[in-house]
């Protein structure tokens, strides 16, 4: 009898538990039902959270023609790029309850059923967990004025007539030219254009301007311009002609919630060259927007630049023009490349990479096997491999210095932390030696991730 006490006790004490501290989170939000073309509207999100603190984030996607402000933060940070919301808390508010509002235009050029969802993304318990919202549909509708202009009351009058049958069906045919309206309505959108200037050349440091001609005609409404940038390229506003500038997650944006009307339209960004950039980079992109109600788009001609090591190469954390010579002359083989990009760099390799290095400088570059989450510093990003002791040498790091391939880059970092705090440390100690930029990276299981997902799943808290 006392066992079935102290399992219904048991059972109560979890069910407490997950009430008070999040385990029953919930996210509901409010939208009106039906909204017209041009119009503004408040959307409202409330969230119910119990006891839940520490990092979380709320991710709300718009559909096309739909664009953001921002209302009640609710101590978030608002960002918004590419149709997606992100409200970001480093530490939850102590409020059970927390609302937030945003403001939404929609654009003259949307119609029809739209859906707006989201997810409520939080840590509890050590775990990473979310709560998707219920899709809220609004149906932006037309005036109905339209519809009454578009029936004359000129059809009682010729059914009244006594005309024979294959008259009426002539004047039909005549009140009827869909396939010439249609041709007409598309012809001028056909012949949108887009083309990027840029100059070919640049040195690590360097910032120079990218300017895009569009040729749109009589194109009207919503329009978004985007270039992807290659690592170690950071963009700025330049000539957006009206429209809102953005970069994240290396996309320089554009956007207009109605485009300009002038025929042509010539706009730029800034690029801002990193001191570790090497080599030849790619820039891609698009155009995109609306006609007769169904999103469209151009892809740009991509873009060669190629980024060359300058006089002060040793000053911006590149090697040696010694060095450098060495390993463009003795290239590894294709298995050497996979090895490295897999990060599993046997005694072959090592060898082959670094032929003029001791036994224990080759021994450095090889990272431990990494579990759970953890934390590094990395101090240079090069499209040539160069041996570590160039960094332990120059810079007098005592430590390891390891060496991944990532995204095409081969990447150097130092240290390995459980905590952020002490990597945080740990990137102001390369600073003072002399390391131009260096940063905090994280991984889950060896895998490099954001630190914001690392910071979720650990539990932990940023600091500046």
């Amino acid at each position: 009898m006392i066992r079935y006490f102290v399992l219904l006790f048991n059972m109560i004490g979890v069910f407490l538990f997950r009430a008070f501290f999040g385990g029953d989170v919930t996210v509901t939000q409010n939208v009106p039902s039906k909204v017209n073309p041009g119009d503004e509207f408040t959307v409202e999100v409330t969230i119910s959270k119990g006891a839940l603190n520490g990092f979380a984030q709320l991710k709300c996607e718009l559909p096309e023609g739909f664009i953001p402000s921002q209302g009640e933060l609710g101590g978030s940070e608002f960002k918004y790029s590419g149709g997606i919301i992100r409200f970001t808390w480093t530490a939850l508010p102590g409020d059970a309850t927390i609302k937030i509002t945003y403001k939404v235009k929609v654009d003259a050029s949307v119609s029809g059923v739209k859906s707006l969802t989201g997810k409520f993304s939080y840590v509890l318990n050590g775990q990473k967990s979310a709560v998707e919202m219920a899709p809220a549909e609004i149906t932006v509708g037309t005036p109905k004025q339209e519809t009454v202009e578009n029936t004359p009351p000129v059809n009682p009058t010729t059914t009244t007539t006594n005309n024979p049958p294959p008259d009426t069906t002539n004047k039909v045919v005549n009140n009827n030219p869909p396939p010439d309206n249609s041709n007409n309505k598309t012809s001028a959108p056909a012949n949108v254009s887009a083309m990027r200037n840029m100059p070919k050349n640049a040195k690590p440091g360097d910032e120079f301007t990218v300017e895009v001609t569009i040729n749109k005609g009589a194109l009207k409404g919503f329009a978004r311009f985007q270039d992807v940038l290659p690592d170690g390229l950071t963009a700025s506003a330049g000539e957006t002609k009206g429209g809102t500038f953005s970069f994240l997650d290396q996309k320089a944006k554009i956007v207009w919630d109605n485009i300009p009307p002038d025929e042509q339209l010539v706009i730029s960004y800034k690029v801002k060259v990193s001191n570790t950039a090497l080599g030849d980079q790619t820039i891609e992109g698009l155009f995109s927007y609306v006609e007769n109600d169904e999103p469209k788009k151009i892809i740009l001609t991509p873009s060669l630049i190629a980024i060359d090591k300058g006089e002060n190469q040793v000053v911006n954390n590149n090697p040696p023009p010694d060095t450098n010579k060495v390993v463009k002359n003795t290239p590894p083989p294709p298995d050497t490349n996979t090895k490295v990009v897999n990060n599993n760099p046997p005694v072959d390799n090592t060898n082959n990479t670094n032929t003029n290095n001791n036994t224990n400088n080759n021994k450095q570059e090889v990272p431990p096997p990494s579990t759970g989450v953890s934390y590094k510093v990395q101090i240079c990003a090069v499209h040539n491999m160069v041996p570590v002791s160039y960094f332990q040498n120059k810079y007098s790091i005592s430590g390891t210095v390891n060496m991944e391939s990532h995204e095409g880059w081969t990447k150097y970092t130092t240290g390995s932390f459980k905590m952020y705090k002490d990597a945080r440390d740990h990137r102001e100690t390369m600073r003072g030696k002399g390391i131009d930029g260096p940063f905090v990276t994280a991984y889950n299981q060896g895998t490099r991730i954001t630190v914001q997902e690392a910071l979720m799943i650990s539990g932990q808290q940023w600091y500046r």
